[in-house]
């Protein structure tokens, strides 16, 4: 297990799944201070993204789990997926789609409700994943 045998765009899909991951359980949205144009002092409504959609949360969670577990696999030499004549950097690319799908289904509807800062390290922990992703891509294609 050494770190420096990891690529620049795995070591940055690691870092944007594990962000991803948390993100998903952070506050994605917050209720409105103003409701169809009265003040609302009712309870904060502050809601994960698993509340909201859980599909777009298992989305990201599902593929950043995939994209950064088997590069972590292979990196402890537990599993090889290369092994098995799949690309692995084709499934991570794949994975990484799911990530973004996932994020930019939670940043579309909002449903009236404010954006908060779980979606914005969500949405920059996707862009990480697909930029590692992309990386790691060219990395094995060059």
């Amino acid at each position: 297990m050494d770190f420096s045998e990891l690529t620049l765009g795995e070591k940055i899909l690691i870092i944007g799944g594990a962000g991803a991951l948390v993100a998903t359980f952070l506050k994605w949205y917050s209720l409105p201070t103003e409701v169809y144009g009265f003040a609302y002092a009712g309870p904060g409504g502050n809601v994960s993204l698993w509340t909201m959609h859980g599909f777009a949360a298992f989305l990201m969670l599902g593929g950043s789990v995939v994209a950064a577990g088997l590069i972590l696999l292979r990196l402890f030499g537990v599993f090889d997926i290369n092994d098995q004549n799949v690309p692995e950097e084709l499934v991570v690319l794949i994975a990484g789609g799911c990530v973004v799908a996932g994020a930019l289904w939670g940043f579309a509807s909002t449903n009236g409700w404010n954006r908060s800062y779980g979606m914005w390290l969500g949405i920059a922990a996707a862009v990480a994943v697909v930029a590692g992703a992309v990386m790691k891509f060219q990395e094995e294609r060059a």
